[in-house]
């Protein structure tokens, strides 16, 4: 229905990022735009908080914010033209030791406004 989501699970006893330059990303691998349950009207996707919009148009809020219970993708969210997809998930599972040099990160896209494309 939506396409390949982005969902990375390492579980480890320990994980060293080296370099500064390393980089875990899942950035845009959730929900398209216009799609999720928390998907923007006219503004950002939901997720753990309500997503930013134009007056009350951003996306509902879903699941909970300390990501303990159950872990969800981000949604899309909506623009003049087109909105950004939502956030893919980092699932980290480190018995001992994270060490982190790099970058670590997972972030909805911003979408193209009217005039951009």
């Amino acid at each position: 229905m939506y396409g390949e989501l982005g969902h990375l699970k390492i579980k480890t006893s320990h994980l060293w990022i080296k370099h500064l330059s390393s980089k875990i990303d899942c950035s845009q691998l959730g929900y398209p735009q216009f799609c999720g349950p928390g998907k923007g009207k006219n503004g950002g996707g939901g997720y753990g908080t309500k997503g930013k919009g134009n007056g009350e148009q951003g996306g509902e809020m879903y699941g909970e914010e300390t990501l303990l219970k159950q872990i969800h993708f981000g949604s899309g969210g909506c623009g003049s033209i087109h909105g950004g997809s939502g956030s893919g998930i980092i699932e980290l599972i480190i018995e001992q030791q994270l060490i982190n040099h790099g970058s670590i990160q997972s972030n909805g896209g911003s979408g193209i406004m009217e005039g951009q494309y």
